[in-house]
C-alpha cells in the first residue's frame, strides 16, 4: 500500500519596470507519504514462544523453559507491555502471538508477521535571482533550494548496517527509527565578458546538510533494571538510552545499536575558469577549492550489542542462553564520541576543444586533483599500524596533537589526519573526438577516454574514531549467568566498564602491550581444544581499525566508442562499446587472517611464552586450526583476528557493455525508442562498506574474491513510447493551454537476473575472523572445515 500527495506551485517573471532589478523565480513543493513497501514496515519471522503463565512466574519459566536460572532483566523483558509490534504482540513489547494455543511448549518456534506503514514527509522551496549589469558585461546568478523531510520507519532500527547504508531486514524485531534530514543549497555566479572572445566564470557555492538517526525508545535501559555507564548527558540531551540491541542465530531484537548519531557537513566550493576562443581553439582553464566542514556525534554501540548463540552453557538454544542473562559476547563503546572533521580538496584543469577540420573535433583536457585525508581537529581518533604487535605488542599509534591529554604510554607521532601523508594526487586526463563521415551529417563516430578520482567519504575516517582512549570500542566475555544488569559497568569481562559518553581519555583506557604468555596446554598435546593462548595487556580484547597509513585515492578510467548513424524516414541507430576500470577502490578486509594449522604443515609461533615453554621440553608447534587458538595462529601476534579490520584502497573493478539503440519519429506526435545492452561487471567488492568484510576467502588475495558484481546485469532490453495526444489541438489558445498539451507514455524493462553467491557460514570459523562467512563461500582450496558447535563459544563478530 502506497498512499502518496505531492502539492505545490511556482511563480516566476521580471523584477521592476523592464526587468531593471532582474528576474526570479519561486517553487515550492510538499510531499506526504505513508507506504507499506518502503524498508522497515514489514516484519516476517519466527520467534521462540514464551507463554502468559510463564511470563508471570519465574520458577514456571524456569521449569517449562529449561534454565536453571532467569536473569531478571530478561524476565522484565518479557513483561514489558508496548503497543511497538501492534495487537498481534498481544500486548507485549517482546510478541506474545494470541493465536498460538497456550499450551504450546516454550521456545518452540512460532511465525509473526506484521507490517505497519511507514511515513514520509518533506517540505521544500527553490528560489532563483538573475541580473545583468554594465549593459550585460557582468551577470549575476543566485541559485538556493531548501529542503526538510524525515522519514520514519516503524521497524527500522537494524544494527550496524543502517549507518553503512543498509536497509533493514524483514526476520527482525527492530524498534522504530526517525531520520530528519535537512538541506541547504546556495551558489553565487559572477560572469564577466572582457571580449567576444574571452569570459570569465566565478562560482562561489555552499551545501549543508544536516542528517540524524534517531532512535524512537519503546522502553530504556532503567525499566528493565539495566545499568548503563553511557546513560548520560550528551550534547545537552539527557540520557537513559534504549536497552540492548540482542542478537540470536536467526533474528535481533531491540533498538539500533548506536543511540545518538549526527552530523552537520557544510562543503564550501569555490571554482574559476576562464573561457577563450581563439580560431579554431575552444580553450578553458582554471581551479577549483572544496574544503568540507562536519560536526558528528557517533557514539558506536553506546547502548550495547549482546550476541546469543545456541551450544553455549550445555543449552541447545540461543534464547535459553537469553533467559539465563549469559550473552557469548557483548560490545559497547563509550568516551568522545564526537568529531570536527575537515576534508580539503584542490584542482586546476585545462580542455581544448580544437576543431581541426570542419569534420573532426578533437577534445584534449587535463585535470590535476590534491585531495586531503579527512582529519578531526578535536583529535578523537588514532589509527593501528599491524606489523607493530608482533614488535612492541601495541600496534595503535596516533597524531601529534593527543599528547595535549597528558596520558603515559600514549606519544603521537603522526600528522593529524592519523596518517604518515596528507595529500593524494591523482593525474587526470581526458581526451576525445567527434568526426562526422564524408561531412554528411548523417554518420558520426565519437569517442573519449578519461580518468576520475573516487573521493573518499568519512566512512573509513569514522572508524579511526573508535580507538582508545578516546573512545574504546570493548568486547567482553560474559560471566555466567544473571550479568545482563551490569555487564558494561563493572562486570568481571568489563572490569573497567565503559566510559561514560564524553568522557575525556583516562589512563584506564589507555592500551598496554599485549605479548604472547603461553598456553592452557601445550599446542601438541591430542586436545588441540584446550590449547588457548593468553596475552599480557589488553590489545588482544580491543577493536583495532585501520587505514594504511599512505594514503591513496581510488580513480575510475572510462572509455566509449559510439557510431551514430540516421537511417533516413525518421529512423536513428546508435551501436557504441563502454568500459570502465576501477583501480584502488576501497575495500574491507583482514589481513590478521589466521594460518591453517594441521599434522602436514604445522605452525610454528613465537613468543616470550613460547621461550618458556620450549626451555621446559615442551612445544610451540600448533597443529589443528580451532577458534581457541586462532589468536595464536594470526600472523600479527596481539591482535585477535575477530577483532581487526583494515579499510584498505586494494580492489579492482571492470565493466565491458555493447549497447544498442534504434529510434523512430512517426507521424502525428508518436515516438519509440529501444535500447539493448549486453554487459557484464567483475569487482572484487560491490559494497564499501565500514562495518562488515566485504572480500570472501583469501582475505590477502583480491583474485580469491573476484567475480561478477552484485549488481551485474548480462542482458537488458528497455523499450518507451511516448505519444502527444491530440486533443483540442485545433482550439482557441485559451482551451489549448488549459485542456491541451496531453501525452501518454509506457515502458518495457526485460533483463537478466543478477548473480548470488552461495555460502556456507560455518565453513570459516577457523579464521575466526570480524566477518565469520568471509572465507566460507564453496571454492575450492580456500574452504575451512566447520568445527563443532561447541568450538564456536569462544568468540562472535565483533561488528555485528
Amino acid at each position: 500500500m502506497v498512499k502518496q500527495n505531492i502539492f505545490g506551485g511556482d511563480v516566476g517573471g521580471p523584477i521592476g519596470p523592464g526587468a531593471k532589478l532582474g528576474y526570479f523565480y519561486f517553487n515550492l513543493q510538499g510531499t506526504r507519504q505513508r507506504s507499506g513497501d518502503s524498508a522497515g514496515t514489514f516484519i516476517n519471522t519466527a520467534i521462540p514462544y514464551v507463554s502468559l503463565a510463564d511470563r508471570q512466574s519465574v520458577t514456571q519459566m524456569e521449569a517449562d523453559c529449561g534454565v536453571p536460572s532467569v536473569d531478571p532483566v530478561a524476565f522484565n523483558l518479557l513483561n514489558f507491555q508496548s503497543n511497538q509490534f501492534g495487537a498481534g504482540a498481544g500486548g507485549y513489547l517482546y510478541p506474545l502471538p494470541p493465536n498460538i494455543p497456550s499450551t504450546t511448549p516454550c521456545l518452540t518456534s512460532v511465525p509473526f508477521v506484521l507490517t505497519d506503514p511507514g511515513k514520509f514527509s518533506d517540505n521544500q522551496f527553490t528560489a532563483n535571482w538573475d541580473r545583468e549589469f554594465r549593459n550585460g558585461k557582468d551577470r549575476l546568478s543566485e541559485r538556493f533550494f531548501w529542503s526538510n523531510s524525515d522519514t520514519f520507519e516503524p521497524f527500522g532500527a537494524d544494527s550496524f548496517g543502517i549507518q553503512t547504508g543498509g536497509l533493514p531486514g524483514t526476520n527482525n524485531l527492530n524498534f522504530p527509527l526517525d531520520i530528519p534530514l535537512h538541506s541547504r543549497f546556495g551558489s553565487i555566479t559572477e560572469t564577466h565578458v572582457f571580449s567576444n572572445s574571452l569570459i570569465n566564470e566565478f562560482r562561489f557555492g555552499v551545501n549543508i546538510i544536516s542528517d540524524k538517526l534517531n532512535n524512537e525508545a519503546p522502553v530504556t535501559g532503567t525499566q528493565i533494571g539495566i545499568n548503563l555507564p553511557t546513560a548520560t548527558e550528551v550534547n545537552g540531551q539527557a540520557g537513559d538510552p534504549n536497552m540492548y540491541r540482542l542478537q540470536f542465530g536467526t533474528f535481533g531484537f531491540g533498538p539500533y545499536t548506536t543511540q545518538l548519531q549526527s552530523a552537520l557537513s557544510n562543503n564550501y566550493t569555490v571554482v574559476d575558469t576562464v573561457s577563450w576562443t581563439h580560431g579554431p581553439h575552444q580553450l578553458r582553464f582554471g581551479g577549483e577549492i572544496d574544503r568540507v566542514s562536519m560536526r558528528r556525534n557517533l557514539p558506536i554501540a553506546d547502548n550495547g550489542l549482546l550476541v546469543f548463540v545456541s551450544g553455549a552453557l550445555g543449552l541447545g538454544s540461543d534464547f535459553q542462553t537469553f533467559l539465563q542473562g549469559d550473552p557469548l559476547v557483548g560490545e559497547g563503546g563509550g568516551g568522545l564520541g564526537n568529531h570536527d572533521y575537515r576534508i580539503p580538496g584542490y584542482a586546476w584543469f585545462a580542455q581544448d576543444d580544437f576543431r581541426a577540420t570542419k569534420t573532426l573535433t578533437l577534445n584534449l583536457g587535463f585535470r590535476n586533483e590534491f585531495l586531503g585525508a579527512p582529519y578531526d581537529t578535536l583529535c578523537h581518533t588514532g589509527n593501528t599500524d599491524p606489523t607493530l604487535a608482533n614488535t612492541t605488542g601495541q600496534p595503535y599509534v596516533y597524531p601529534k596533537c593527543i599528547n595535549k591529554f597528558g596520558l603515559s604510554g600514549i606519544s603521537g607521532t603522526l600528522n593529524q589526519a592519523a596518517l604518515g601523508n596528507e595529500y593524494a594526487t591523482v593525474w587526470e586526463p581526458r581526451i576525445g573526438f567527434a568526426y562526422d563521415v564524408a561531412g554528411r551529417h548523417t554518420t558520426s563516430i565519437r569517442g573519449g577516454y578519461g580518468i576520475y578520482s573516487v573521493r573518499e567519504d568519512l566512512g573509513a575516517v569514522d572508524n579511526l574514531a573508535i580507538t582508545p582512549p578516546s573512545f574504546p570500542f570493548l568486547v567482553g566475555f560474559a560471566p555466567g549467568p544473571g550479568s545482563l544488569a551490569n555487564l558494561f559497568a563493572h562486570s568481571p569481562a568489563f572490569p573497567n566498564g565503559i566510559p561514560a559518553l564524553g568522557a575525556n581519555p583516562t589512563q584506564t583506557y589507555v592500551p598496554t602491550a599485549s605479548i604472547l604468555q603461553g598456553f592452557a596446554t601445550p599446542c601438541s598435546f591430542p586436545n588441540p581444544q584446550a590449547c588457548t593462548p593468553s596475552f599480557s595487556g589488553n590489545v588482544n580484547s580491543l577493536i583495532q581499525l585501520t587505514v594504511p597509513l599512505h594514503w591513496v585515492v581510488g580513480t575510475t578510467q572510462q572509455w566509449n566508442f559510439t557510431i551514430q548513424r540516421e537511417l533516413g524516414a525518421d529512423w536513428f541507430m546508435e551501436l557504441g562499446y563502454v568500459g570502465t576500470k576501477g583501480s584502488r577502490l576501497r575495500s574491507t578486509y583482514d589481513p590478521d587472517q589466521a594460518t591453517l594449522a594441521t599434522p602436514q604443515n604445522p605452525v610454528t609461533i613465537s613468543g616470550q611464552g613460547c621461550a618458556n615453554l620450549q626451555g621446559s621440553g615442551l612445544s610451540c608447534t600448533i597443529v589443528d586450526s580451532t577458534v581457541e587458538n586462532a589468536d595464536a595462529r594470526a600472523p600479527f601476534l596481539g591482535i585477535a583476528p575477530v577483532d581487526f579490520e583494515d579499510f584498505a584502497p586494494n580492489s579492482d573493478s571492470h565493466y565491458n557493455a555493447l549497447q544498442a539503440t534504434v529510434a523512430h519519429r512517426f507521424g502525428k506526435g508518436l515516438y519509440f525508442q529501444s535500447a539493448y545492452t549486453w554487459s557484464k561487471s567483475m569487482d572484487d567488492v560491490s559494497t564499501a562498506s565500514v562495518a562488515f568484510l566485504t572480500r570472501f576467502n583469501n582475505q590477502n588475495s583480491g583474485a580469491a574474491s573476484r567475480g561478477l558484481s552484485d549488481f551485474d546485469r548480462r542482458q537488458r532490453f528497455v523499450t518507451s513510447a511516448v505519444y502527444q495526444l491530440p486533443f483540442f489541438d485545433g482550439a482557441n489558445t485559451l482551451t489549448r493551454t488549459a485542456l491541451g498539451g496531453w501525452e501518454a507514455s509506457g515502458v518495457m524493462i526485460l533483463q537478466s537476473g543478477a548473480p548470488f553467491s552461495v555460502v556456507d557460514p560455518a565453513g570459516g570459523t577457523a579464521y575466526d575472523l570480524a566477518s565469520p562467512a568471509a572465507t566460507a563461500t564453496f571454492i575450492r582450496d580456500t574452504i575451512a572445515p566447520p568445527l563443532p558447535a561447541a568450538a564456536a563459544r569462544k568468540r562472535g563478530s565483533a561488528t555485528g
